[in-house]
């Protein structure tokens, strides 16, 4: 606890004592309110109070406070818990543990008074306040997937549940204690409940079992079973229904018991056993401690004891649940009156200061946030134009490299333009193996020949087939091509249909206007990519940009 934390460094050994009994003061007062067994929590938080006045320090009082407001909200006294804590979060003075656990019931209890946008606003304030610490610790994780559970439950109350889902998912994703797993999953198995995906509201359900039955963590299985249970009377399975509803009752003293009754009842009566369901419809009402609650169990105690023909105590239990339901409706017609004039009287008072109090938070907060966009809009046109200013630099730099390219290119075939003939190389010293030099010279006077025909442009010209034309072998032809010209028999083809590309994009404005596939079919090669890699490795250029740029350049 960080508030607890940051007040043992200012009290001494003595107060600490205080504090160890504080705390041990909130987990009772938690403990009996969630057994509602509430004359318990009642007489500790109220200890919890006045040990924090008498200790005179704000962060203890605002705990207390919390303590006191979580208690309350479960007896229903939301005006009180709510009271509480509206004076935590108007006190900014207090740290941040504090408001986020105020917040957290707000929203909680925003949705038990079904005002579900409320209860998103309070859940995302306490969100902010978690993420401003940084980095952010194991406890801050869990806190942020509660928030994320708290919110996916309100998207399911205005049954946005696209939204739950990917908060659902967000929190497990979050969740950095595996023991809370179990938790979200249930969480997520009423949300299929609500869409009516029952199947996949079990499966989850028997997850989250699985999670706590490995765990050894036993706090939440009634719940649990309850869940599987009612799930199986959606299905029409009762004997599911009673059996899970008894497995939630085992080794149970105190969780939902009167819902698992209440559920074991409904799988009896399903199966026409009308007395086993009579006798948990009994301890239903034995454990409840809520009147809309009886109200439904001597509802069902009529219709039961109706089905058995024992009219007297059917009729018992109708004028049971009758009266109940007039005393609850006028109870709520009351409660709606006091409500409203409460709200409307309390409304003027306090309306002129909410309206100040969150105009000078909302100028706070745009003046903050108009800060942080000016320092981040100035970072960011800063990097932008450094990384525009780098880009055009590597540009212009490449553009002018390869326009010098081009000019080498177009000076190249200026010059092949005059030559008609391959000059020989100067001849080689020759081998004991190798060719006569009279053959050589035989060779190279037939290649220059054939250049002469321009045999190159023949798409399937081989070695075999060019041997063939001048009269030698295929061994010959390549030692001759391969000593004296330095290149193998590929490189010496591509490289005259090359030159005769070039060539004839100097001499031939026509020429400039055929498209890639066209040129490279008349150039003597035999696809267009084969063309394309042969020339950008020839002018270190791509044939488009060539004939862009000589198209661009004059006659």
């Amino acid at each position: 606890m960080t508030a607890l934390a940051q007040s043992k460094k200012t009290f001494n050994g003595i107060e600490m004592e205080k504090i160890i009994e504080l705390r041990n003061y909130y987990r009772w007062t938690a403990n009996y309110a969630s057994q509602k067994q509430f004359d318990s929590a009642n007489k500790y938080s109220k200890r919890i109070m006045d040990l924090a006045r008498s200790l005179h320090n704000n962060e203890l009082i605002g705990y207390a406070k919390t303590c006191n407001a979580m208690s309350m909200y479960w007896q229903r006294d939301i005006d009180g818990a709510k009271k509480l804590l509206v004076e935590n979060l108007q006190n900014e003075e207090l740290h941040d543990s504090i408001r986020i656990k105020s917040y957290l019931l707000m929203g909680e209890i925003n949705h038990y008074e079904k005002n579900y946008l409320s209860g998103l606003e309070q859940n995302i304030n306490a969100e902010k306040l978690i993420r401003k610490h940084n980095p952010l610790s194991h406890k801050d994780s869990m806190s942020i997937s509660r928030v994320h559970i708290n919110i996916a439950n309100l998207y399911k109350e205005i049954r946005e549940f696209e939204k739950a889902h990917s908060f659902f998912k967000s929190a497990l994703d979050i969740n950095a204690d595996e023991g809370m797993d179990s938790y979200i999953l249930y969480h997520r198995s009423e949300l299929y409940e609500e869409e009516d995906k029952i199947y996949n509201a079990i499966d989850m359900t028997r997850e989250a079992i699985k999670i706590v039955t490995k765990e050894n963590s036993s706090l939440f299985l009634p719940t649990y079973y309850l869940a599987l249970s009612k799930y199986y009377l959606k299905l029409n399975k009762a004997d599911s229904t009673v059996y899970y509803g008894k497995m939630g009752l085992k080794d149970n003293s105190y969780c939902q018991l009167d819902l698992l009754h209440n559920a074991v009842a409904d799988g009896y009566f399903a199966l026409n056993d009308y007395r086993s369901a009579i006798k948990h419809y009994k301890n239903a009402l034995v454990e409840s401690i809520s009147t809309s609650f009886d109200t439904t169990v001597h509802k069902n105690l009529s219709e039961t004891y109706t089905r058995t023909k024992d009219y007297e105590s059917a009729l018992k239990h109708n004028s049971a649940y009758l009266k109940l339901k007039d005393s609850l409706d006028e109870l709520k017609v009351r409660q709606e009156i006091v409500d409203i004039t409460e709200k409307y009287e309390s409304s003027k008072k306090q309306v002129e200061i909410e309206k100040l109090n969150f105009e000078k938070a909302q100028n706070e907060l745009v003046i903050k946030e108009q800060k942080n966009q000016l320092i981040i809009v100035s970072l960011a046109l800063f990097c932008l134009l450094f990384v525009v200013s780098t880009i055009y630099y590597f540009f212009l730099k490449q553009k002018k490299q390869k326009h010098l390219l081009f000019l080498k290119n177009v000076e190249l075939a200026k010059e092949l333009k005059q030559r008609q003939k391959i000059k020989k190389k100067k001849k080689q010293r020759v081998d004991p193996s190798s060719i006569q030099d009279s053959q050589r010279i035989k060779i190279h006077e037939a290649i220059d020949k054939m250049v002469e025909t321009e045999f190159f442009l023949d798409t399937n010209m081989t070695l075999a087939k060019m041997a063939k034309y001048i009269d030698t072998n295929t061994t010959y032809l390549s030692k001759v091509i391969n000593d004296d010209y330095k290149k193998s028999f590929a490189t010496f083809l591509n490289e005259l249909r090359l030159s005769y590309t070039l060539e004839s994009l100097e001499s031939e404005p026509r020429f400039r206007k055929l498209t890639i596939d066209h040129i490279a079919e008349k150039s003597g090669f035999a696809s267009s990519s084969t063309f394309y890699n042969a020339f950008k490795k020839y002018t270190g250029l791509t044939p488009s940009y060539y004939i862009k740029k000589r198209l661009s350049q004059p006659v």
